[in-house]
């Protein structure tokens, strides 16, 4: 673009303005007749296709000059592609390899795990051998348990009769003190569950008394509070006559004001009666004053006490409902939190596992972002540094070929001004084979002009495949790195897995070695120790239960008054009571005797306490049933003021509950700022790398219009609008933010004091509705 400047503003090459080098134009001069014109009209003449014949040569130098940049640009572009195959075969050659060998050794782990899993099989099942074979053992102990345990119920149920017989409540205290002093040993079972009845029953009946009591004291303050009702009644009765005859007061002084401002009006009444006149309005004014105080105090009692009349009774009503939704509430919200407590649980665990994985997707993502910025202001300085030093090369070529030219231009001056008149003939032919030669270098020029557009289009398409191809090679590489990443870690896992489990069944089989020794052992000792305790027991057994006869047949007849205590003996022995048995057999049978007596007496009391304390039952039921009932009316009687401190304490709970979770949404307002931020921050970013290749649109278009306007690009203004306009729609569909496009960074044109025309630009649509930033063209 300086070489055109140059040109621009050298006084050799001045073009007229509006002139097109078209083959018209040509046409037209031909046209004119060389012997109707002067020598000054020839020389003129000669002079103006002089400098078109200039002007062609300057442009096809121009444009040999674009062709050799389009040529090393496509060269540097083809040898960079040609590097990044290079480079992305050698990777995915490397990343094959490496597959491989974990295919290999996956197929190794398989094989081991094959084995493992088999051994562990057999282990399991010589396990459920085992245990078969001790569920085997556990039902015949249980089948022994409970044939035992229906002897122990038989003689349960003889010891529940006699326990039925016993008296306990007609002791006196000292009675009980003088049983709760004696051991427990010694008591008999009738005596110790008497004294065990007694302990459970003398708090109840204390409380009994004390609830009655109670309720007295209630009746009677409930009575209390019934007069303290009625005075209150004919209270609020009086002050409401007051305030009825205050009212009719204050209409009288109303009207009475009425006719003394009438009277007023007078100017001989103010003369006569002015200072009666001011104090009675003084007293007036000051009654009336005091009747409103008082007329608004009772109002404000009235609405008070209607109003805490009205509460009182919607909150009752409102209790009352609230209580029995509360308990089925509770019931509902426990099942609810046991549930609750689960899912949340499980939701912080899936929290705790995607911040972990955002971080680490976050952390990646800044790294690739800052490699492509690096890697691009790398490319973008080395570009830079190429184009300034082929810039200043033709710059200096340029300006030797000017000075070469103006030289050239003026020898050939002189020697056309002194073969002017000998070589029209010679001129003539030479203007046939100009046009000849310019029609050819025109048809060449668009031969060269659409060749290089299809090497454009075929360079953006091939840029365009191997993009994609890039694209997607680089996610298919991502991806496998990442499974081989997940393969390798599996790989580990398993690999210390298999390691412990190794470690951990030698241990085992040591130990269960150890073990089936000792229980061998073990298990012959027990079956030999358990053979002599059976036989132990079958005799004792035998006894037991012919002893167990003979008493139950004692104790009947001695109760039943059939058999006396002598007799009993003498039937005892007839047993052998006094020669098989030892002395503590004997003293057992004899408490035996006794103790069936004692169970079948306490029964027979047993039962007759359960009718008796059924009966309490109902009467504490009644109890309870009027002490609601009276702590109901007590609290309908009670102050208001309560009322009003209750509600204020729940208001404050309220506010501080709510001002815990103000404080809580503060902080998180407080976190989602910071990340509004941090978001702002890369918009901006974004926003600015935008404007900067929008600025480069436009420069390109500013370079395509200086062209234009000298005359460049005269005979394809068509070609390149639609041109450019398919370009920047390029451009602006190229803008996606998730996948950049490598830029072209060219140095800034120097517009100061360069008539423009009227260019397109891009106008950035930021309305509040549009969620997406739109990039129009504008060309008004």
């Amino acid at each position: 673009m300086n070489i055109l400047d140059e040109i621009s503003k050298s006084e050799l090459f001045d073009l007229t303005p509006g002139f097109d080098n078209s083959s018209s134009n040509i046409d037209e001069d031909s046209s004119l007749d060389i012997s109707n014109f002067d020598l000054s009209a020839d020389l003129e003449s000669l002079k103006i296709k002089s400098k078109q014949n200039r002007r062609q040569n300057i442009e096809l130098k121009q444009l040999q000059h674009d062709l050799q940049l389009a040529k090393i640009e496509l060269s540097q572009r083809e040898f960079q592609l040609n590097n990044l195959k290079v480079e992305y075969s050698n990777r995915c050659e490397n990343l094959q390899e490496k597959c491989d060998d974990f295919s290999h050794q996956n197929q190794i782990l398989k094989a081991r795990l094959e084995s493992i899993v088999a051994i562990h099989q057999e282990e399991d099942k010589q396990k459920q051998e085992q245990i078969r074979l001790e569920l085997n053992r556990i039902l015949v102990r249980q089948r022994e348990l409970e044939e035992n345990n229906e002897r122990f119920m038989k003689n349960e149920k003889d010891i529940k009769r006699e326990i039925n017989s016993i008296d306990a409540l007609g002791w006196t205290k000292e009675e009980h003190d003088f049983m709760s002093r004696r051991d427990p040993d010694v008591l008999t079972i009738k005596e110790f569950a008497a004294l065990k009845l007694y302990n459970v029953t003398r708090p109840l009946k204390t409380k009994v008394e004390e609830c009655t009591k109670r309720i007295e004291e209630l009746e009677e303050q409930s009575k209390y509070d019934k007069k303290e009702i009625e005075k209150l009644k004919k209270i609020y009765e009086e002050d409401k006559k007051g305030y009825n005859i205050n009212a009719i007061d204050n209409q009288k002084l109303y009207y009475e004001l009425a006719d003394t401002k009438a009277l007023l009006q007078q100017a001989n009444f103010k003369k006569d009666n002015y200072d009666r006149v001011k104090f009675e309005r003084d007293d007036f004014e000051k009654k009336y004053a005091d009747s409103e105080i008082k007329n608004s105090k009772n109002l404000a009692t009235i609405q008070v006490l209607t109003k805490e009349r009205d509460d009182l009774l919607k909150d009752t009503n409102q209790l009352k409902q609230e209580i029995s939704l509360l308990r089925q509430d509770k019931d509902y919200l426990q099942k609810q939190f046991v549930e609750t407590q689960a899912k949340y649980q499980i939701t912080e665990d899936k929290l705790e596992q995607a911040q972990k994985l955002y971080e680490e997707i976050k952390h990646s993502k800044e790294e690739l972002y800052e490699k492509y910025i690096s890697a691009r202001d790398g490319y973008k300085n080395e570009y830079e540094l190429k184009l300034n030093q082929e810039l200043a090369d033709l710059k200096f070529k340029t300006n030797q070929e000017i000075e070469k030219l103006r030289e050239s231009t003026k020898e050939f001056y002189e020697r056309e001004i002194r073969n002017l008149r000998e070589s029209k003939e010679i001129l003539m032919q030479e203007r046939d084979k100009n046009e000849l030669n310019c029609k050819e270098t025109s048809i060449k020029y668009q031969e060269a002009v659409n060749e290089l557009r299809l090497v454009q289009l075929s360079c953006e398409n091939k840029v365009s495949e191997l993009k994609s191809e890039l694209k997607m090679k680089i996610f298919e590489l991502e991806r496998v790195l990442m499974l081989n990443e997940e393969h390798v870690n599996n790989n580990q896992k398993v690999m210390i897995e298999n390691e412990k489990l190794q470690k951990k069944i030698e241990v085992i089989q040591n130990e269960f070695y150890g073990l089936q020794l000792e229980n061998d052992k073990r298990f012959l000792e027990l079956e030999n120790e358990l053979n002599e305790k059976k036989s132990r027991l079958e005799n004792y057994e035998k006894v037991e239960n012919e002893m167990d006869m003979v008493i139950k047949q004692v104790a009947e007849s001695s109760e039943n008054g059939h058999i006396n205590e002598a007799d009993a003996e003498k039937m005892l022995l007839s047993y052998g009571y006094g020669a098989n048995i030892m002395m503590n057999s004997k003293r057992r049978i004899q408490q035996n005797v006794h103790l069936t007596k004692r169970v079948l007496h306490l029964e027979q009391l047993n039962t007759s306490l359960r009718i008796e304390l059924n009966k309490e039952r109902n009467n504490l039921k009644e109890l309870q049933d009027q002490l609601e009932v009276a702590k109901n009316v007590i609290d309908n009687t009670k102050q208001p003021h309560e009322f009003l401190v209750r509600s204020i304490q729940a208001k404050v709970t309220q506010l501080k509950k709510q001002q815990s979770t103000i404080e809580t949404l503060k902080t998180k307002i407080d976190e989602l700022s910071s990340e509004r931020e941090v978001l702002l921050k890369k918009q901006n970013e974004m926003t600015s790398d935008i404007e900067k290749l929008i600025r480069h649109n436009e420069e390109l278009f500013y370079i395509q219009d200086e062209l234009k306007k000298n005359g460049l690009l005269g005979k394809n203004k068509k070609f390149l609008n639609s041109n450019t306009i398919s370009k920047s729609t390029q451009n602006l569909d190229s803008l996606n933010f998730d996948n950049p496009r490598p830029v072209m960074f060219t140095s800034r044109f120097n517009r100061l004091n360069q008539p423009t025309s009227p260019k397109p630009f891009y106008r950035h649509d930021k309305s509040p509705n549009s969620q997406k930033r739109v990039y129009t063209i504008d060309r008004s």
